[in-house]
């Protein structure tokens, strides 16, 4: 069943990959801007840019064109080549993917580890006291400006306590992670704790958990079952979050200097790279469709009533 559903998920996303590549294609040459200006500068002759214009796509031929033929290559597994870099797009993110990889890997891990720890805390825990600590911890999670956040981390443990690096990836360290995934982390575990919290207290006042409670159950007993069944919205919002930090943390990467898809997409489009910024929205929306087919998956192993149709 979960291979047949596989399947028929990735035919029905088709309408909406095409329908994402045809829009951004069109708003990318509706957007003002010249990607000629960014290869070449602002200060050159006009036989220069006549001479450039020859020589790119983009000029001699119609818009419709032009998106038949991106349309075309992109079937054959061709991107095309970044504008400044002179580099295949496909190559280049595939390159940067792993590294994002790991960075949204971690963070989320983090994220998830915290956040439904807090829940937990917050749900079982019957003390006023602990119930405003976890409040104030999440309210702070969820209202800091995460480029605010990661300096604070890096003004703390990499200036004043000197014992973590405060950008760049070296050889891959974990050291040079911690920092990045700590602060791309930190929302998505105040969002989890507070979705974990309310989900299982919702569960834990259903009749049946008390029935099961009267009976003699193990407080353990209890919790499991009741966690298994308040985790469908915990799932959606993990789901949703590590989609969106594998498309490129664009602010994490930035400021500690990671070599990934957001920081690289973000300079095409300051760039007018047009090639990369198509190839990088290709990307994402491939992966929130995956994830999207993964969370399904989940919410069965979760809730064995769900059925995949």
């Amino acid at each position: 069943m979960p291979l047949k559903y596989f399947f028929k998920k990735i035919i029905e996303s088709f309408p909406t990959l095409t329908g994402v590549i045809i829009i951004t294609f069109i708003l990318l040459k509706l957007a003002p801007g010249n990607p000629l200006y960014s290869i070449i500068g602002e200060r050159v002759t006009a036989e220069r840019v006549s001479e450039l214009k020859s020589k790119m796509d983009i000029y001699d031929v119609s818009l419709l064109r032009q998106l038949k033929m991106y349309l075309f290559n992109i079937l054959k597994g061709d991107l095309g080549y970044s504008y400044i870099t002179k580099q295949p797009v496909f190559t280049s993110l595939m390159e940067k993917l792993p590294n994002t990889i790991k960075l949204a890997s971690l963070s989320i891990f983090l994220a998830v580890i915290c956040g439904i720890g807090l829940g937990l805390i917050g749900a079982l825990t019957r003390s006023v006291l602990v119930d405003k600590i976890i409040l104030l911890i999440t309210t702070f999670g969820i209202s800091t400006p995460v480029f605010w956040f990661g300096l604070l981390l890096i003004y703390l443990f990499a200036r004043c306590l000197r014992i973590l690096p405060a950008s760049g990836m070296s050889e891959g360290e974990l050291a040079y992670i911690i920092l990045p995934a700590l602060t791309l982390g930190s929302r998505s575990a105040a969002y989890i704790a507070r979705m974990t919290k309310a989900s299982l207290q919702d569960v834990l006042a259903e009749p049946y958990v008390l029935s099961a409670k009267a009976r003699g159950l193990s407080p353990f007993s209890v919790l499991r079952h009741s966690l298994k069944n308040a985790m469908i919205p915990i799932i959606t919002l993990i789901g949703l979050d590590f989609g969106s930090y594998l498309n490129g943390s664009v602010l994490t990467e930035t400021i500690f200097g990671w070599n990934g898809v957001g920081r690289y997409v973000v300079m095409a489009i300051s760039q007018r790279d047009y090639p990369v910024i198509m190839g990088g929205v290709l990307m994402g929306t491939l992966i929130f469709i995956a994830v999207n087919i993964l969370m399904d998956i989940f919410y069965v192993v979760a809730d064995p009533r769900i059925e995949l149709k």
